[in-house]
């Protein structure tokens, strides 16, 4: 059987509209072509019939075509994914090209959400894969800019790329990026970098982000020129950045806005707001659990500290559920649940007794903190650990806050990615590392994001 009539019975053309399948009379005989009508462009279509019907010899077929790009193929596999990304199969006997006349659906590139600047470009990345490698290439114009395609899963064949600097880069890790990815055995990638994240460091039993995400090609840009890796993912709009230490989820753009004192203020006053975020509820219930200084909560003293901590987690879902909510709602209808929001954690709840007015307070803080942390997985990854905190205070009190303490810090240390500590360089202990990070400077070789 011919690689045409392969292809077709793979291709089921009276239960798919968008396929078009035409024969075109030339002068030495048939010429078949098959292609998705919704990913063509259809004036560069129809640039290409034209120049095929020009066609008088089956040996110029590759060299008449007007399309930026004409290659002969043999094996299916190859021409069905070239189908599916929208290229154009042309087929005489038993000859088969596929010509470059895709016009993939996209959105404008616009300024992320998640990662907003006062200063600086307004360009994001988009869906579309060619269109975020071009923007990175845009910032970094050096022949030492790689950039590797690997094609992943059975059913969406996604097509992976690894950006990075080979003269900066450990290539060993890029080797081991390589071998995991086309180790993968998954059926589709429909979630992106997120399903590709999980798989890759194997997040099943780990709380804390292995991976930082970015939608801003000029962070990406500067970790790519710090000898990171930038993981692009077809269809997803975020870019994965490896290996990355906890650290680097607690840097923002905006520090770089700024001139270096400033930068460095606004960097000290965000850690310690995640820090608080994590902390501030579980530390607030430990005190209160000491006798001695209960006396600063006027309405707290009625509790018990089984009681004080339930109204402190029960405070804190009811803020996520807000916060889950205004995710999932249309945004004319945002300052809806807002206004109902404060309705209830207001002083209608204080005066029915829900909560009082120091909870409301604590959690309230604890929760403005967690908005001010750069990562939105860090972020989720302090409110969950804050949760747990409170529950082991509420049961073996403050030894059980420093037993939890203890824990999550050789948690953290145990983590390695690729063989890079976590917490460096808090363990093993790095100075220099440490106060480049704290003190933002005006030298191009620390503007690490």
């Amino acid at each position: 059987m011919d690689i045409k009539n392969q292809i077709l019975n793979q291709i089921d053309l009276d239960h798919n509209f968008d396929i078009y399948y035409r024969k075109i009379k030339v002068s030495f005989g048939i010429i078949d072509i098959l292609f998705l009508t919704p990913l063509v462009d259809s004036i560069l279509l129809m640039e290409t019939i034209k120049s095929i019907r020009q066609i008088r010899n089956k040996t110029l077929i590759q060299e008449k075509l007007t399309t930026p790009q004409v290659k002969y193929e043999e094996d299916v596999d190859t021409l069905l994914n070239c189908f599916y990304y929208g290229e154009v199969l042309i087929f005489y006997r038993d000859l088969c090209f596929h010509a470059d006349c895709k016009k993939l659906p996209v959105r404008s590139i616009d300024e992320p959400y998640s990662e907003k600047a006062i200063r600086g470009s307004r360009d994001g990345f988009n869906e579309n894969l060619n269109t975020n490698i071009g923007l990175i290439r845009l910032r970094i114009k050096s022949s030492e800019l790689c950039s590797d395609i690997l094609t992943v899963s059975k059913y969406s064949q996604m097509n992976v790329c690894l950006v990075y600097l080979k003269d900066q880069v450990d290539l060993r890790i890029v080797n081991e990026l390589k071998w995991r990815i086309s180790s993968l055995k998954i059926n589709s990638l429909i979630m992106t970098d997120r399903s590709l994240e999980e798989k890759l460091f194997n997040q099943s039993k780990v709380i804390y982000p292995l991976a930082r995400y970015t939608e801003r090609p000029d962070v990406a840009a500067v970790h790519i020129m710090n000898g990171k890796i930038a993981i692009i993912v077809d269809t997803s709009s975020s870019v994965l950045i490896t290996p990355v230490c906890l650290l680097d989820h607690l840097k923002h753009v905006e520090e770089f806005r700024q001139t270096p004192l400033i930068g460095t203020f606004t960097k000290i006053l965000r850690i310690i707001a995640i820090i608080l975020s994590l902390f501030l509820s579980p530390t607030i219930l430990a005190l209160y659990i000491d006798h001695d200084i209960n006396n600063i909560f006027t309405l707290t003293s009625q509790y018990r500290v089984g009681d004080l901590a339930f109204h402190m987690i029960g405070a804190t879902m009811l803020l996520e559920i807000f916060r889950i909510a205004v995710v999932h709602t249309p945004t004319p209808l945002v300052s809806a649940i807002s206004l109902v929001s404060a309705l209830v954690l207001s002083q209608v709840s204080i005066e029915l007794g829900i909560f009082s007015s120091e909870i409301l307070l604590v959690v309230s803080i604890s929760t403005i903190c967690g908005f001010a942390t750069p990562s939105y997985e860090l972020s989720l990854s302090n409110k969950l650990m804050s949760l747990i905190f409170i529950l082991v205070v509420a049961i073996f009190k403050i030894e059980g806050f420093l037993i939890c303490l203890i824990v999550l810090f050789l948690y953290l240390v145990s983590i390695r990615i690729f063989d890079i500590p976590y917490l460096y360089p808090l363990c093993p202990f790095d100075l220099k590392k440490l106060m480049n990070f704290f003190i933002r400077t005006s030298s191009d070789d620390k503007k690490n994001l």
